[in-house]
């Protein structure tokens, strides 16, 4: 994004390309009720001419005789809205959603209150509902997008934001902007020329500020889809427009730099850059070190990373690491990012996500004692911090330190019962020691808190499935495929079971294939659709599956004992013998081994 900068002043990463929440300008008011009733459209027209203390006058007299109008309540909500005034529009929309039946779009603004007032995670939960049933609402999807963008998620930005409507429909807006820079992120530049060329024309641009970012992206977007000529067309149009701003110089120089992966002319953009503005130095590195990533020269990249973090803040240190240190993981070099993140962690003590950050390159790096540590540091703040409870938990279950485990799991789950991840390894603690009857207690009352996770449900099944109830089990699959219809792992558990017990072969039958059509070239899928065939009488089309299978699982024989069977049924006994044999040498649990036995002589 380009920004209007002075030489008086450092330039921070984050400063020169925000990600800001959309603004709210204007609101649809589409409830029918308020637009057949005259005097509410009177305070409509108050709130749209920017008359919103007129309005708020209003609709309060309209709420002091009926304190639950719905229709008074939502307009309160909007022109609170309106006027920025967030924190009360929230109380608004909360009064009205206690009111039900509630309307999407109802919703839909109260998420938006709680992401404006800081509740990002509810307010994301808000809006995630809204657009399971209302899938095109324009005002959730931005703010989805927003959110998505923040978080360092540019293909799932890119999925809302692609539900607004487009520039030719509707004009330049922000979101088209969003959508571009998102775009830029994943190279998808013939998406960005599709998006802006229908409202750009390169002998008509004015210098405001929207018009001149779509301006960049587009010239940039021609010079990397190789129409050098647009491209130089677009320069010559936008260089007088931006030619006393150097951050808007540079980044249209870098941009085309990037593109081209150009580091030559990348370095002499910092240069110049530099030379009119000092304080712009670490988002000039930090623009550097992505050009030379881009021309896979990792080496020189990370150079300019550790440049740019002399100079930055804390807040510019997060967006640097988060770029650098998968650029070195992705390089195996994790001693050197530790490094980093030690250097970061002493400098910012009191930054959670650094030194959690730490303890899990720690982990994943093989040095478990010094993950600890640095885990026990976050626990044992007067504030624990919640993910090093989550992570410290599972940490001492692996080393069977299941006191420990089971006392941050607890903690962990009193502070967010929703994490199933919490549940489930919690009764892997209690499943380590062989008490399965307290881990199916423990998912159980995880069902009761959490009824509509299938996960939960699966992994209950498997318990029982572990205890010998497979009735039980079969239950739980059901109940998670009831909440998840595509739960491959239910479905395989399900089929498998019930063609074991011989029970409901139509149904097993159509899971297995829907999880073979899913998965065919996996061996123990073509042994689940082998199985199947075989209960259903089809045992020429089971041979074949069958034998694919056998090949391809060399450590456990129940494709072999299926084939066996098949073989068996079709005459070929002999073939049969081996591949009995085939099966208790490959390896069978005990109720297998004792049915192969019972076959195997009764063929003598």
């Amino acid at each position: 994004m380009m920004v209007m900068i002075t030489s008086s002043h450092a330039i921070t990463i984050e400063q020169s390309s925000p990600i800001e929440a959309p603004t709210i300008d204007s609101l649809s008011i589409s409830n029918p009720a308020v637009i057949r009733d005259s005097h509410l459209q009177e305070i409509v027209k108050l709130i749209q001419a920017g008359r919103q203390q007129e309005a708020n006058v209003q609709i309060a007299r309209i709420l002091a005789r009926r304190p639950k109008d719905k229709d008074a309540l939502e307009l309160a909500g909007i022109s609170l809205m309106m006027m920025k005034n967030f924190k009360a529009a929230e109380e608004a929309f909360q009064r009205l959603v206690a009111l039900p039946p509630v309307k999407a779009e109802v919703i839909t603004k109260y998420g938006v209150t709680k992401i404006l007032n800081g509740d990002l995670k509810m307010g994301e939960k808000l809006l995630r509902q809204v657009v399971q049933v209302t899938p095109e609402d324009h005002l959730a999807n931005r703010y989805l997008g927003w959110l998505a963008e923040k978080a360092g998620d540019t293909r799932q930005a890119i999925h809302y934001l692609e539900k607004l409507p487009t520039a030719k429909a509707v004009g330049l807006r922000d979101f088209h902007l969003a959508l571009a820079r998102n775009y830029k992120q994943v190279q998808s530049y013939q998406s960005i020329i599709d998006l802006l060329s229908p409202v750009l024309a390169d002998d008509k641009l004015d210098n405001s500020a929207l018009t001149t970012r779509a301006a960049l992206y587009l010239t940039i977007s021609y010079a990397a889809t190789g129409d050098a000529i647009k491209s130089r067309q677009w320069v010559a149009s936008i260089k007088p427009l931006i030619a006393d701003n150097p951050l808007n110089l540079f980044q249209l120089e870098m941009g085309l730099a990037e593109v081209n992966r150009d580091t030559r002319a990348a370095q002499k953009a910092v240069r110049e850059l530099l030379e009119k503005v000092p304080g712009a130095e670490a988002y000039a590195r930090f623009a550097l070190a992505r050009v030379h990533l881009l021309a896979g020269e990792v080496i020189k990249a990370v150079d300019e990373y550790e440049t740019a973090l002399k100079s930055v803040d804390e807040a510019d240190t997060a967006n640097i690491l988060k770029v650098m240190i998968p650029v070195l993981l992705g390089e195996s070099m994790n001693e050197y990012a530790i490094g980093v993140l030690e250097r970061a962690t002493r400098k910012y003590p009191n930054n959670d996500d650094f030194l959690y950050g730490l303890a899990d390159l720690q982990l994943t790096s093989g040095r478990v004692q010094a993950s600890q540590a640095t885990l026990a540091a976050l626990i044992e703040r007067p504030q624990p911090y919640p993910p090093a409870l989550l992570l410290g938990g599972k940490v001492a279950r692996a080393e069977k330190d299941y006191a420990a485990a089971s006392r941050y799991l607890r903690q962990y789950i009193d502070l967010d019962p929703a994490d199933e991840s919490a549940w489930i390894a919690l009764a892997g603690i209690h499943f380590d020691q062989n008490n399965i009857p307290q881990a199916i207690e423990t998912l159980k009352q995880a069902v009761e808190v959490n009824p509509t996770k299938a996960i939960l449900e699966y992994e209950l099944g498997t318990l029982y499935q572990a205890a010998g109830k497979l009735d039980m089990a079969n239950k739980r699959y059901e109940a998670a495929l009831s909440l998840n219809g595509d739960y491959l792992a239910a479905m395989d558990n399900l089929a498998s079971n019930l063609l074991d017990l011989n029970q409901d072969i139509k149904r097993a039958r159509d899971l297995a294939g829907k999880v073979y059509a899913e998965l065919p070239d996996t061996p123990y899928i073509q042994d689940l659709w082998g199985w199947a065939l075989y209960r259903s009488g089809d045992l020429k089309n089971a041979k074949v599956t069958l034998q694919k299978a056998a090949m391809g699982i060399t450590d456990s024989g129940r494709a072999d004992y299926h084939l066996a069977l098949a073989l068996r049924d079709l005459g070929d006994k002999e073939t049969a013998k081996k591949h009995f044999r085939l099966a208790l040498d490959k390896g069978l649990s005990a109720p297998l081994k004792s049915e192969v036995e019972a076959a195997m002589k009764a063929e003598k």
